[in-house]
């Protein structure tokens, strides 16, 4: 099959799930062509003038992806995230039907806007990451996903060693979670784009400035004796992220905050915490218990093997078989 692959216009979280999936449909044995939205956005920042509306740079974006797919003979278009990615290319490929979908990564947090964006395109197969999302509004859930070419045992980063670590995005309600925990005596590295940490936060000490490349991250994984998971407030969100699967693939004993889905899928084998305090406990006890922590990562690894983005390219494929390409025939 020929993909036109749109990738999503971050160039972080959301270019780990396009590169998953890219390198998946190509062991797959499809032909992909990358429609580099993160690229055109840029471009068109540059070319025109600052004061031109955001919804314009992102429309000329968009737009010629009906070209680009067209030209290349696509048989499908999948649109990675579409935060950015504006309806009028959304509405040329319906009018010219082009079977296209969509993965959607930030439910349930942007359901709203994602709903007004997509609810005019009834030949686009929404897919989501977020369970209670899929059942809401009617999408076809898709679980995240590691990757096999990044997420897997290596040798550890000893530069980067720590007793326990946090890589991600440091939104409000997790700012708040690090700066109630007493971290005497432990050593905490935090890692990632943190914004509202400032010198009097009590979290300061351990932050270490700048983003990482996820295919980086793995030695600095497997350095950490205990890695977090902290998960955001959601409108009902009971799903696993793409953290909780590629710590568990690279053989990393976590600890989680409270996710349905993080006990249904691990069960024991990934701890979870309802508050500070009860994270505070898990991290002192399982610093002590190293026996334990290697235990519940070797559980929790071999819960995870199959949970790839090879497993849900055959998922997008299944569903959009008798849904998507067919009916455009």
């Amino acid at each position: 099959m020929k993909v036109t692959l749109v990738w999503g216009s971050s160039a972080w979280s959301i270019r780990d799930v396009t590169t998953g999936l890219r390198s998946a449909l190509l062991r797959a044995g499809h032909e992909v062509r990358d429609y580099r939205l993160d690229n055109r956005l840029e471009l068109m920042r540059r070319a025109f003038p600052a004061e031109m509306q955001e919804t314009e740079v992102c429309r000329m974006a968009s737009e010629n992806v009906l070209a680009e797919a067209t030209y290349h003979q696509a048989d499908l278009v999948l649109i990675v995230s579409g935060v950015l990615f504006h309806e009028a290319g959304l509405w040329l490929l319906q009018h010219y039907r082009l079977p296209t979908a969509v993965v959607m990564t930030e439910s349930p947090y942007s359901d709203q806007e994602q709903r007004r964006w997509i609810y005019r395109y009834p030949h686009v197969t929404v897919f989501t990451q977020e369970r209670t999302s899929a059942a809401r509004e009617g999408w076809f859930y898709l679980p995240a996903a590691y990757d096999v070419d990044v997420h897997r045992p290596v040798a550890p980063s000893v530069a980067e060693a720590s007793d326990v670590l946090l890589v991600g995005t440091g939104f409000e309600e997790r700012q708040r979670l690090l700066e109630a925990v007493d971290w005497t005596g432990i050593n905490f590295r935090l890692q990632g784009y943190w914004p509202a940490i400032t010198a009097d936060s009590r979290i300061f000490q351990f932050h270490v400035p700048g983003c990482v490349n996820n295919g980086e991250l793995p030695p600095i994984y497997a350095a950490t004796k205990i890695a977090l998971n902290p998960y955001r407030d959601g409108d009902g969100a009971e799903s696993l992220n793409p953290r909780a699967y590629e710590l568990a693939a690279c053989g990393v004993f976590q600890v989680s905050s409270y996710r349905r889905e993080c006990e249904d899928v691990f069960g024991d084998a990934i701890p979870m915490y309802r508050s500070a305090e009860e994270l505070e406990t898990l991290i002192r006890y399982y610093l002590a218990h190293p026996d334990e922590r290697q235990t519940k990562a070797d559980a929790a690894r071999m819960i995870v093997q199959g949970q790839t983005f090879d497993q849900r390219v055959d998922d997008i494929m299944t569903v959009l078989a008798p849904h998507a390409l067919v009916a455009a025939g």
